[in-house]
This record gives C-alpha cells, structure tokens and sequence, in this order.
C-alpha cells in the first residue's frame, strides 16, 4: 500500500543545500537541488518504514507520531527560503506484524 503524506522543501542558505521534510515522521533529508533533497526524503522515508516494519515497530512509531490525526503542514524550519509543499508517495506494509 502506498501513502500519500505532506512534505515541504526549502532552501538553507546558512547551510547552501536544500532541505527536505516529512512533518507527519519527523524525517529530513538534504542535497543541492530541491528534486535531489525531495528524491532524498523520499528514499528515506521508504528505508524508515521498511525498517520499522523489519524490527515490528511500525504500529508504535505511527502512533507515538500521530499519524493521521491531522494533515496540518507544520513549519518546522523557519528559517528556510523559498519554501515549496509537495507530497511524497511512501510504501507501507499493511501490518506491522504485531500480534
């Protein structure tokens, strides 16, 4: 099953890279294009989930992030430029295989 979750991307010129972010996981990822730092996140959070799917974690990390209780983007970099909003398409297993 594939989700669907908010993203933003933006410009650090303190850093000079740009900086990607899932709000809803709490997961960065940076490179010197925006499509490079969105393809990066992307990677990243699919690597997280297929982790945390591995290691049957899955279920209490969603919860302890409150994955779906809201779809409110969060600004969690003010002090990024030229800040875009995208989604990421991310896999997740069904079942994190809990019992």
């Amino acid at each position: 099953m594939n989700v669907r979750l908010r993203a933003g991307v933006g410009f650090d010129a303190k850093a000079g890279v740009w900086v990607a972010w899932c709000p809803a996981l709490d997961i960065y990822s940076q490179d010197e294009t925006s499509k490079e730092a969105q393809a990066a996140l992307e990677e990243a959070l699919a690597l997280y989930v297929k982790h945390c799917y591995e290691r049957r974690i899955l279920d209490n990390v969603l919860a302890d992030r409150g994955f779906g209780e809201s779809d409110e983007y969060i600004d969690v970099r003010p002090h990024v430029q030229k800040q875009l909003d995208f989604d990421v398409t991310v896999p997740f297993p069904l079942s994190s295989g809990q019992t």
